[in-house]
């Protein structure tokens, strides 16, 4: 009789165990070319905190409530995005372990390693824009660097089979716009990139004040705190001011600096002079030369080697229908 306590004792601990048993951190990639808003709450009246660029790498956290939004079923999905957490609707992601194609989306190519490691020897360099077949993307390595989510994933381009890091892949299509990188014309194109970007980032100031002596007061200012990267236990303030085809957003630190660290436009109106807003994307390679990156719904521009400050160009078929400038802090 004990011996038979003991053993139902035992099921119930074995089952219990089973129960608690943590499920392995998921994640998903943001669809919709146009980006995926990220909210406050999960449902679309929720307030807006930011919209997550199209092929961004999201850690899904929790389900909520199943809807149909658009013509297409899912779940709200609670995400986080380097430090920032909200709500999208599920319908628009794609998960990760379901991911089968890529596209190299980085200017100078694809290192494809012999193992899931930086260190690891290089079977091919994989030029811009060819498509890989993805492998087991279940088994795909995860690092976290200052927020950022990426890893190795096991994927075959033509004969070869090895790891490619998927920060420089885009699982959206990319379009063929008939360019070629040559890296002999980079230092002017780099020299082109800056002064575009210094003359329009920097052109309302850089801190709050600055800006609201140019600008005025803000149709809508959205406010949130998320934790300092060098002091968790201290929050940033970030501000997005809302004007007329016009969002920047400011970063307060708990130095009490204010930190000038994006620009959105979607319109000339406070911004005369942007020719290359509404115009063809051909113009973007013409005066910077082939994108540092692409998604298939945005074109990138790095400003410098740091890789905190760049550009990013929407498309709407061939034309530029936006323009993000961003700068983040270190």
């Amino acid at each position: 009789m004990k011996c038979h306590r003991a053993i139902i004792v035992s099921l119930l601990f074995l089952a219990t165990l089973a129960a608690c048993a943590v499920e392995p951190q998921r994640y998903a990639i943001v669809e919709p070319r146009s980006g995926l808003v990220l909210r406050e709450g999960p449902s679309p009246s929720a307030r807006r905190l930011m919209v997550l660029p199209a092929n961004t790498k999201v850690a899904v956290l929790e389900r909520g409530n199943r809807e149909t939004i658009g013509g297409r079923k899912g779940h709200w999905t609670r995400v986080r995005h380097y430090t920032m957490t909200g709500w999208v609707f599920g319908g628009y992601l794609i998960p990760y372990e379901s991911l089968r194609t890529a596209w190299v989306s980085t200017r100078g190519g694809l290192s494809l390693k012999r193992d899931p490691s930086f260190s690891a020897g290089e079977l091919a360099a994989i030029p811009y824009g060819e498509r890989l077949e993805i492998l087991e993307p279940d088994r795909a390595t995860v690092e976290q660097r200052g927020g950022g989510i990426f890893g190795y994933v096991k994927a075959r381009w033509q004969s070869m089979t090895g790891y490619a890091l998927d920060s420089d892949l885009s699982f959206i299509r990319i379009p063929d716009y008939g360019i070629r990188y040559d890296r002999r014309d980079q230092e002017r194109y780099d020299r082109e990139i800056e002064a575009y970007f210094n003359g329009t980032f920097h052109r309302f100031g850089d801190d709050k004040k600055s800006i609201l002596a140019n600008l005025g007061r803000p149709r809508e200012v959205l406010s949130n705190k998320h934790p300092n990267i060098h002091d968790p236990a201290s929050k940033n303030i970030v501000e997005r001011m809302e004007y007329r085809g016009l969002v920047i957003t400011v970063w307060s630190i708990p130095s009490g600096r204010d930190l000038l660290v994006s620009m959105e436009i979607t319109s000339g109106e406070l911004i005369p002079g942007l020719e290359l807003l509404g115009g063809p994307v051909q113009n973007l390679f013409r005066r910077f030369g082939v994108p540092s990156s692409d998604d298939g719904a945005e074109l990138g521009y790095d400003v410098g080697d740091s890789g905190y400050c760049g550009m990013r160009f929407r498309a709407r078929g061939k034309v530029v229908t936006g323009i993000t400038l961003y700068c983040n802090p270190d």
